[in-house]
């Protein structure tokens, strides 16, 4: 799903996060804050990763239940894709999680912002204005 020859991470080790990840409004406190863990273990090349739950929620400093919430949420929105794993004894095991780019999505709802504005319906309202 990368496309453009998007990359994850630079050779100096620093996640890549889209601009639109933030500017758009798509996604969540909870959700973003798990997109960027996510982003932070994927291969540059297939945007898979598969970190534990339990080291996605300990990266994040939220609970395993948040974790999963968010998680959850970034799937139905298309933006993530996970895949169950279990091993040869039908453990279960690391899921796997593909990242989709935001700027690759198309038609992904918009969330209505704290002064019921939405997004895309024009100017960012000056701080002065929230008061």
């Amino acid at each position: 799903m990368i496309q453009n020859n998007f990359k994850f991470k630079n050779e100096s080790g620093f996640c890549l996060l889209d601009n639109k990840a933030i500017d758009s409004h798509i996604l969540k406190k909870f959700e973003l804050l798990i997109y960027v863990v996510l982003i932070r273990f994927a291969n540059n090349e297939t945007g898979a990763c598969y970190p534990s739950l339990e080291r996605i929620a300990s990266c994040a400093g939220v609970s395993r239940t948040t974790t999963k919430k968010a998680i959850k949420s970034l799937e139905e929105k298309g933006i993530l894709e996970k895949f169950v794993r279990v091993d040869e004894n039908g453990q279960h095991t690391t899921n796997i999680y593909k990242i989709t780019r935001i700027a690759n999505l198309e038609g992904v709802g918009r969330r209505t912002t704290e002064v019921g504005r939405n997004a895309t319906e024009g100017r960012v309202p000056h701080a002065h204005e929230l008061y």
